[in-house]
Formats: structure tokens, sequence, C-alpha cells
């Protein structure tokens, strides 16, 4: 009995641990840090360069994933739920790859992301961020310093909405 009690405790241990590892949890910026500026090759879905300097006022969420990570693809109605939510609230939704653009062109397109993506500029974006896993995603408030970072479907809709309310609209 004792036995079976142990191995269930050690199995209920290692299955936490791996799921905070595959999903990346996620976690509030106790210390805010002003979050440095993204550099782009060019962007999809956007009338003008993306750019962090370019978007004070907004809060952002900027997000790193790739078109052939399955946990990046299942976030993507997340995303697109953020951005047709909050977007006229002063949401503004950055999702960067360094992929090439002719194929995250077709992808966006197959599957009807209306949000701003970015193609990374020789991985200065994802390096400057210390990314190491996607999905990696963080929320940006409109003074420009990050908030929250985790897997993005981590991010619930009280903290998009925590962060729009942190500043009166301006």
């Amino acid at each position: 009995m004792r036995k079976a009690i142990l191995g269930g405790v050690v199995l209920g241990a290692a299955l936490s641990l791996l799921s905070s590892s595959v999903w990346g949890g996620e976690k509030e910026v106790v210390e805010k840090k002003v979050a440095p500026e993204i550099t782009l090759a060019s962007s999809l879905n956007s009338p003008a360069k993306l750019s962090l300097a370019g978007a004070r006022g907004k809060v952002v969420l900027l997000e790193f994933w790739a078109t052939w990570c399955p946990p990046c693809r299942a976030s993507i109605p997340h995303l697109q739920k953020l951005h047709d939510t909050y977007g006229k609230r002063g949401l503004l939704i950055i999702s960067v790859t360094n992929e090439d653009e002719k194929t995250v062109q077709a992808f966006v397109k197959a599957h009807r992301m209306t949000f701003p993506v970015g193609i990374d500029d020789g991985d200065k974006t994802m390096t400057t961020y210390g990314i190491e896993s996607i999905p990696t995603a963080f929320l940006i408030d409109r003074t420009g310093k990050v908030v929250w970072e985790g897997h993005t479907m981590a991010l619930t809709e009280k903290e998009v909405e925590k962060a729009l309310g942190s500043i009166k609209r301006l």
C-alpha cells in the first residue's frame, strides 16, 4: 500500500514538472523592465513598420512562434480572440517568427490570422528577448514595460484587462 501511495506521489510530481516545462507556465513580472525594441525584416497585416516605440500608448502582446510548432498553432484561435475582443481598446498583438516570409504569408492566409505578424531580422528579436522555447509571449503595458511573460495559452483575459486598465486611454 505504501509503495502505491509513494509511486502516486512521485508520478504526480513528475507530471507536474513535465507540464510546467512543456507549457512554460506563466509569471507575472515582479520587477517591471522596459521591453527592448524589436527588429523585424518585414511584417504582415500591418500598414506600417512594427515597432514598440510606434506602439507607445497601446498594450502590446509580443508573441514568438513558428508555423511548424503544434502548441503555436493551437494558440492562434486564442490570439485571434484577444485581437478581436481587445484590439479596439488598445491591445496590439505582434506575433514574431524567424521563418521565411513566403511560408509565413501562406500560413497566415490559410489560418485567417488578422493580427500583425513580424518576420524577425536574423533572429535579432528572439535573441534580445532570450527566447528558448515557443510559443512565448510578453505583455507590455502602455508605458513600454513588461508586466507578464509566459506561454501564450497561459495569458488570461484578466491579465489583458488589467494591463488595458493600467493607464487611462491616451
